[in-house]
């Protein structure tokens, strides 16, 4: 039956009609590569954009695909639908030219300056967000005006697909959104405005474009229409009275976890994107050519391409740009910068030595293809005449399949926290705010003492290295690494850097790893050694790599008739509802889940024998299952907001140090935590009252993540048993060995 036949003139309103899958679309509206990026002289109307509206109304779109794909490529989504098709349509318009002059451009944009009147078209296609891809039965239309209705025939399109409800997102709110939104109401469609799920320049712009939709659609939030999918599958179901209509349901609900982007246990957790549906999508030629081009122009020599190791090696291979084919070439496959390198050399090499562990199934056949993410590039000031990229390593035995997509491999680990970030977005609607302290210490080169004596935040060694921070500082703001704060701690010759948080778990373990890298490079300028072994001295302070965490929720909030939606900190309490607690209910099960992980955690995050001579009673690192308030001994704590003390901020786990792989300690951290959220725990109380011991030495912490199946299952059987197999070997090689020997190799005199 069609919707407009139930409608009473004048009686009916849009509340009356919530959502029906199938006969529903969403359209995503110019969420593209080309509009999705600050320009070289960005203002603070685009920092609001890129950095906060268009941030979190991307990662809502995200969750609204993921769960509309599914209804739609479910067998059986049209079994029980009135229509000949499944419903659950997802469209992408995008601005792309017919022409490659944009000859055929509205008159609007020709005068609506250069960004709209040049472009993309045919010889450069338009891009898209490599968190907001398309997938395969999705539909794209380009267009080249305000209003998606006025330069294509999308209403043609959507009555093809017996459409009658429009699901609307993307940007701008107040531009391209509601022109289409108010054309679509005129063409005789049921709209829904997703407010959190559209962007615009300014929060006042933001509004003037909800308010201009009012009278022509249903305005929601995503958490609200999510709901309203749910409800809608669960009634349908409902509906099947018979055995064999029953039967049939339950089928489709395997189907349809089958069928999305998310492998799971059999508890029903999300664990990690598979890597046969995780895709880097590759820089169209011209893009490449213009990277190369403008890194020869800066007297760039080499082209270094590095992935990390499961020991925390950063293994590279670097490109003489000179190698790679004329920039006047824009066939992608002929310039195509990659470099292979042996599989073994990322899961089954101990960092004692190139020698294979023999249980870790990794030998010296085989090798994986390292692509360049050309997100991570940046030129070394350290090393001024070569550039870096941090890169995904793809099985070579796909390439030579020539597929058109090549698969991730399960031993890249830069690759596995990318997954796990996606499934967080996609599956939890979260998106992580996470920040890093690193610890190291300043040794003479001749000497092979520490540059300094002091305490804890002393000026000594502010003052004697200033110098050496000054090197550091800049070179770490030419590769775009934010540092927040530097102290001295509390062992000598030891500094403390603390990277800003970002919104992205995968760039900042690359920031982690850059910076380490550039610590290295600019002590040994100065004729330093920088040392960041956990334990130096039995009697002093370790140095660790501090994670501080929290997620990002929406959030709506009511002004006299308006309702808008932000993007809050999800960590603190609803003081109105949870009056005794620091944390909101979602946050405290983020935590308990680590809790209840955590002994396996540590042979992810503390994985060296000498990691376990940092930790014990004392030592401000925790060394039991706990969490506390503002509490340095314990190892998760709840850091509160300044001037509200009932205010949790985030929270800081200190069982991690720099001898670990980031991206394997973060993404387990992550996993642990999403896994607590998605079962509902609840947070224990603060405090050790329970007694609860963590493992004493490596060993025994391998042993704990051996027996989490959860855990392994997010690594992956391949990576979790090379991983497994290379740190007992590396348990064994240094069960024996002090402190002043680990020392010894670290500065190099063993």
């Amino acid at each position: 039956m069609m919707l407009s036949s139930r409608v009473v003139a004048g009686v009916s309103k849009r509340s009356d009609f919530p959502l029906d899958l199938s006969t529903t679309a969403l359209l995503v509206i110019d969420v593209q590569e080309y509009l999705s990026s600050p320009s070289d002289d960005n203002d603070e109307k685009e920092d609001y954009l890129f950095q906060t509206s268009l941030f979190c109304a991307i990662a809502n779109i995200g969750a609204l695909a993921s769960k509309m794909r599914h209804f739609r490529d479910s067998p059986t989504s049209s079994a029980t639908s009135t229509t000949t098709t499944k419903g659950g349509e997802v469209i992408f318009t995008f601005l792309q030219a017919l022409t490659n002059d944009c000859r055929d451009v509205s008159l609007d944009y020709k005068l609506s300056g250069p960004k709209l009147a040049h472009l993309p078209g045919p010889k450069q296609p338009a891009k898209f967000l490599s968190n907001l891809q398309p997938h395969e039965n999705d539909i794209l239309i380009p267009k080249t005006s305000c209003s998606v209705f006025s330069s294509t025939r999308l209403a043609y399109i959507l009555r093809n697909l017996q459409v009658q409800q429009l699901v609307v997102t993307g940007q701008l709110t107040d531009q391209c959104v509601e022109s289409a939104v108010r054309d679509a109401a005129d063409a005789g469609f049921f709209v829904t405005v997703v407010q959190d799920a559209c962007a615009a320049q300014s929060p006042q712009q933001h509004e003037k474009g909800l308010a201009g939709m009012k009278g022509f659609a249903r305005i929601v939030s995503t958490q609200q229409l999510l709901q309203e999918m749910d409800e809608y599958i669960q009634q349908r179901r409902g509906n099947s009275t018979d055995s064999d209509a029953t039967g049939q349901h339950e089928q489709e609900t395997v189907a349809v976890v089958q069928s999305s982007s998310l492998t799971t246990t059999s508890n029903n957790d999300t664990v990690i994107t598979p890597v046969d549906q995780f895709q880097l999508p590759p820089p169209t030629a011209g893009a490449t050519v213009a990277l190369l081009r403008a890194l020869k122009r800066a007297k760039v020599q080499f082209l270094r391409l590095a992935v990390v190791d499961v020991s925390n090696a950063v293994r590279c291979k670097a490109k003489p740009l000179s190698s790679l084919a004329s920039t006047t070439n824009h066939d992608h496959d002929s310039i195509n910068p990659q470099v292979a390198i042996a599989k073994v050399c990322f899961a089954g090499m101990p960092r004692y030595a190139d020698v294979p562990v023999a249980a870790s199934n990794l030998t010296a056949t085989g090798s994986l293809m390292v692509k360049p993410d050309w997100n991570t590039l940046r030129i070394l000031p350290y090393a001024p005449a070569t550039a870096l990229c941090l890169g995904f390593a793809y099985d070579t035995q796909q390439q030579q399949q020539q597929q058109q997509q090549q698969q991730l491999s399960p031993y890249c680990t830069r690759g596995l926290l990318a997954r796990l970030v996606q499934a967080a977005r996609e599956q939890l609607g979260l998106v992580f705010d996470i920040g890093a302290e690193l610890e190291f210490q300043l040794y003479h080169t001749t000497t092979f003492t520490p540059v300094d004596g002091s305490l804890f935040a002393d000026s000594v060694t502010l003052n004697e290295q200033e110098p050496f921070l000054v090197d550091l500082l800049q070179q770490l703001q030419e590769q775009d690494i934010p540092v927040e704060l530097v102290h001295a701690e509390s062992a000598n010759g030891q500094l403390e850097v603390v990277l800003q948080h970002q919104p992205d778990p995968l760039a900042l373990a690359d920031a982690v790893v850059l910076a380490r890298e550039t610590i290295r490079a600019v002590a040994k300028y100065r004729h330093m050694k920088a040392v960041f072994l956990p334990k130096t001295n039995p009697m002093a302070a370790g140095s660790g790599c501090h994670l501080h965490f929290s997620f990002l929720e929406a959030e709506q909030e009511q002004q006299g008739t308006t309702t808008t939606t932000c993007t809050k900190n999800g960590f603190p309490c609803d003081s109105s509802t949870h009056e005794d607690s620091y944390l909101s209910p979602r946050a405290g099960s983020f935590l308990e889940g680590i809790l209840r992980h955590m002994p396996a955690l540590l042979a992810l995050t503390m994985p060296s024998v000498n990691s376990f001579r940092r930790v014990g009673p004392g030592c401000w690192t925790g060394h039991d299952v706990r969490w506390d308030v503002e509490d340095k001994e314990a190892p998760i704590r709840l850091c509160l907001e300044g001037g509200q003390p009932q205010k949790a901020t985030h929270a800081e786990f200190k069982l991690v140090d720099s001898t670990c792989n980031l991206y394997m300690a973060m993404t387990g951290l992550l996993a642990a935590g999403m896994q607590g959220m998605r079962q509902g725990l609840t947070l224990r109380p603060p405090g050790n009252d329970n007694q609860e011991t963590l493992p004493k030495t490596l060993p025994e912490s391998l042993d704990a993540l051996d027996a989490d199946s959860y855990l392994k299952s997010v690594l992956g059987e391949e990576l979790s048993t090379a991983y497994l197999a290379v740190k007992r070997d590396e348990a064994k090689h240094y069960a024996d060995k002090t402190i002043l020997e680990d020392l010894a190799e670290a500065l190099g005199k063993a």
